[in-house]
Formats: structure tokens, C-alpha cells, sequence
């Protein structure tokens, strides 16, 4: 599910949290594929709201058979602490709500830090960050009360360094005395200079996020299973993840677009996604996974993570299946043409509008500024990488 504020019991976070009320979002274009431009992401509301979401999320996916997994930031201060107070609050709130419909299993629980680094020089930064990981894996476990019914994975990114920096962060994180249960790799919140309303904005992800994780997951050079994320806008580059140990992804801006950029006409935001994804003549995961069976003679998605996760990167098996672009790599359509065309709207940036703060009735999913299906979307999205 979308991240939620860890807080304590009256509903404070001693790390100021850096976004607003209001919600906006747009697109532009990078090397052909589009990438989000944010105002604001993350949860809106308080943390007790996110826990009826989080209890209707599991109702509505218990009747489809789905894994619902909530998502939190801990703030981190300047020296290096995140509060207990809220940690604990947060988990026991969770676990509570989780154990209701699970009773007998625990609670995966995705953690990503969010260290306070403003004034800070690069290599502070750099410190902090990595000092941030160590106390947040280690907090959220001894914040449950039951902790061997809990399973903390743990979200690296979220700082704009480059691939060595991520390898160094990862290597620490697994060699530490609280190795988190799983991992999702790698998230980063780029502020550039991006602009919407004539306010500044984020920009998030990109094609150069996907080169940096592909590097970083290549340096790291151990063999590793993990979560993917980041711009996995085509199935191509979640086999890409694959082929590096990924045994599932997280999207996000492929259900965030305008309904142009999909090639399906019908249905909705969530089924358009999903066919881009899977069945883009070029780029779609049918095509990608053809091109690996035809190489490699691996023809299932999770037997390629499981073989990818084994072997020790950089390894020229890995770094050469994609790398020219072969014939083989394109399925024609009934016109006899491979389609090459994205279909992405030709403006360089678009915005998709501005929504006030929404409410959240406790009978309903509610409304998020990316919509009911775009949330639907993702979920899917994430749970068709794994199969």
C-alpha cells in the first residue's frame, strides 16, 4: 500500500515532514518513456485513517486471495534517532489491524527511513543516511510487542547519490546485526527543479533511476533476492530486474498516466496498464520473456529471479541478453508490423491537475489524489511481476 507517517500516540512525528496538503501531479517524457512530476506523495491523512484503509485493503484483497502489505517512513533526526515513541505506536497499531484477518501468520511491514539532512554537506548527507538504515531495521523490531510475528523488509533509496553509494548502503544493511526479512530496491526522490502551477515540484524516477539500480545491483556483486522499484514502466525492465535476483516489482507511474498512452482502447486504467505491460509488441513481458527462453531457455518469470538471484553480477550472461536490440525481441502485430510507437501524448510536460486534501470515509477505500483504480492498479500490477 502508499506509505504512511509513522507517529506516535497524539499524532506527532518529531521529524518535520517535508509535504504538503495538497496533491499534484504531471508527466514528462524521458528517453521515450514518462516519468511522474510530484507535488506531493505519500499518505494524506493521519495514521489512524491509514489504518481503516489498511483494514479495508485486507477485506476487499481477502475475497480475490491478494497479499496486502502496509508501507510506513520513520523520520530519523539529525543525530541519527528515530523515535521509539513512534515506532511503537505505528507497529502495535498495524499488527493489531493485521492480526484481525491473520491471525496465525505475521505482518510483512515495508519500512523506509527518511533521515533530517537539510544544511547538510554531501558527505554528512551520506552518513546520515547510512546511519539512518542501521536505527530504523533496528527499531521497528523491538518496537512490536510479539516480534517473531512480524517481518520487517526494509526500502533502500530515497537519497539522490550515485550507484556505489546504493551498493555500499545495501552491503551494510545485510551485513548488520538486523538484517531485515526482505528488501525492496531501489527508491530515490529526486528535487529537481520542476515546476506545475508556477510552484516547484518532484520529479520521481525515470529512466535514469532504472540505469543507477541496474549499476548499484551490479556493483553489489552477491547474490540477492529482492523487490523491484523503480521506472518499471515496460515488463522488459522488470525482467531486467529479474535477470538481477527481482522475484517481484512495485509500478506506480504506469497507472498514473493519461488514458492516451495506453494501447488498449477498452476497459479500465488498471486492465489498460496491465496489457501495456505484458503485451507491448516491444517492450511488454511476453516479448522480453521470449528473448530470454530463446537465449537462456528459462521460459518462467520466477524461475529467472530464482536463477538471477544465483548468480554473482556483473556476469556477461546478464549484462548481454539486452544488450542490442535483435528482431526477436519484438512481437508483430495482425498487420504485420512490429508497433514501435509508445503512443505517449507529444507534450514535453503535462500536467494532470490539482485536487484538494480528500476525505476518507471508514466504509469505503476512499479517494487518493491518483483515483480508486490507479491504487487497484498498482496492487495488481505488483502481484502480475510476481506470477
Amino acid at each position: 500500500l502508499i506509505a504512511a507517517r509513522a507517529r506516535d500516540a497524539a499524532g506527532a512525528a518529531a521529524v518535520q515532514d517535508w509535504r504538503g496538503l495538497e496533491s499534484e501531479l504531471g508527466w514528462e517524457e524521458s528517453n521515450g518513456f514518462p516519468s511522474l512530476i510530484w507535488l506531493e506523495c505519500g499518505w494524506y491523512d493521519t495514521l489512524e485513517v491509514y489504518g481503516e484503509f489498511f483494514r479495508t485493503a485486507l477485506e476487499v484483497a481477502g475475497r480475490r486471495r491478494m497479499p496486502v502489505l502496509p508501507a510506513i517512513h520513520v523520520g530519523v533526526n539529525a543525530r541519527g534517532q528515530a523515535s521509539p515513541a513512534e515506532a511503537r505506536h505505528t507497529v502495535r497499531l498495524l499488527q493489531e489491524i493485521w492480526h484481525g484477518a491473520h491471525p496465525d501468520q505475521p505482518l510483512p511491514l515495508e519500512v523506509e527511513a527518511r533521515p533530517e539532512t537539510r544544511g547538510f554537506s554531501p558527505a554528512r548527507k551520506r552518513r546520515a543516511w547510512l546511519r539512518a538504515h542501521d536505527a530504523v531495521a533496528k527499531l521497528i523490531k523491538e518496537a512490536s510487542e510479539h516480534p517473531r510475528y512480524l517481518r520487517v523488509g526494509l526500502k533502500l533509496g530515497g537519497s539522490t547519490f550515485d550507484a556505489a553509494f546504493q551498493a555500499q548502503a545495501l552491503a551494510r544493511v545485510l551485513d548488520g546485526a538486523r538484517a531485515p526479512s526482505f528488501l525492496v530496491l531501489f527508491e530515490r526522490l529526486r528535487r529537481f527543479e520542476r515546476r506545475l502551477g508556477g510552484r516547484r515540484a518532484v520529479s520521481r524516477g525515470g529512466a535514469e533511476l532504472f540505469r543507477r539500480n541496474l549499476a548499484a545491483l551490479d556493483l553489489f556483486g552477491r547474490p540477492i533476492e529482492f523487490s523491484a522499484l523503480g521506472d518499471i514502466v515496460t515488463g522488459r525492465r522488470m525482467v531486467e530486474y529479474a535477470l538481477r535476483g527481482a522475484t517481484s516489482g512495485q509500478m506506480h507511474t504506469i497507472f498514473a498516466l493519461p488514458e492516451a498512452s495506453y494501447r488498449r482502447r477498452m476497459g479500465t486504467r488498471c486492465e489498460r496498464a496491465l496489457h501495456e505491460l505484458v503485451f507491448h509488441p516491444e517492450h511488454g513481458l511476453v516479448a522480453a520473456m521470449l528473448h530470454v527462453k530463446a537465449r537462456t531457455g528459462i521460459a518462467r518469470f520466477l524461475d529467472l529471479a530464482n536463477a538471477g538471484a544465483k548468480l554473482t553480477p556483473p556476469n556477461p550472461r546478464i549484462s548481454s541478453i539486452f544488450r542490442e536490440q535483435p528482431s526477436s525481441l519484438s512481437i508483430e502485430d495482425r498487420r504485420g508490423g512490429s508497433c514501435r510507437d509508445s503512443r505517449l501524448p507529444t507534450r514535453r510536460v503535462r500536467r494532470l491537475g490539482r485536487r484538494p486534501r480528500p476525505t476518507f470515509p471508514q466504509s469505503e477505500l476512499g479517494k487518493n489524489p491518483l483515483g480508486r483504480e490507479a491504487r487497484e492498479g498498482a496492487a495488481a500490477g505488483g502481484a502480475a511481476a510476481a506470477d
